[in-house]
């Protein structure tokens, strides 16, 4: 949506009544000299509805009003998990995974990359594994901490790209073995006279 303003700007904006937040969510609002424009990205299914734009300048206010149509996709992704925590060093893997189903075609692995997404961006992208429909990503034990955060599957068909909702992925800081203290050393000298006292109580 676009809303005009003469000069300065104010932005914000209410869809199906709920206030949005810039940054919170898929939903951006950007502000220019002379307009606003409310983005959502990627799109959602519940973003369907009634959104309005407001905007304010110097003595001026304005507002549009605009119809969410949120058509289904050819391609629906289905995380299997929305959160998922691991420690660092376990033995067993953490496996990141999105079941993917296709109107269009079959998709194969290297169609799919699971990203790390941080700031409306993927980075540390890998091709998938794939099972029985099932697309993903594991973690060994050399995983850590700083591998968390939220992970996306972004998948391409016939040039057209599909973003998931996220999976939120946390790495544990390993707990360091705590070491008993050693019990302190008898002086030699001590230790002897100790010995020699043993022996002479053996002979009487």
């Amino acid at each position: 949506a676009v809303v005009s303003t003469q000069s300065g700007h104010y932005g914000r904006g209410t869809c199906n009544g709920k206030r949005l937040k810039a940054g919170e969510g898929n939903v951006r609002i950007n502000n220019k000299k002379t307009y606003s424009v409310l983005t959502f990205r990627p799109a959602k299914l519940s973003d369907k509805g009634t959104c309005t734009c407001h905007a304010k300048g110097q003595g001026t206010e304005d507002s549009a009003d605009i119809q969410v149509r949120v058509l289904e996709n050819e391609v629906t992704i289905t995380s299997q998990v929305d959160d998922l925590t691991c420690k660092q060093g376990d033995k067993k893997a953490c496996v990141l995974a999105w079941d993917i189903d296709s109107t269009i075609g079959k998709i194969g692995p290297q169609a799919v990359k699971i990203c790390l997404y941080k700031n409306q961006k993927p980075t540390s992208c890998k091709f998938s594994k794939v099972k029985d429909g099932t697309y993903s990503r594991a973690y060994g034990k050399q995983r850590k901490p700083k591998n968390s955060g939220p992970y996306v599957a972004i998948v391409t068909v016939k040039g057209k790209e599909y973003i998931s909702e996220p999976i939120n992925f946390t790495v544990t800081k390993k707990e360091k073995k705590k070491r008993e203290p050693k019990e302190p050393k008898e002086p030699k000298e001590k230790k002897e006279k100790k010995e020699k006292g043993s022996k002479k109580n053996k002979d009487n």
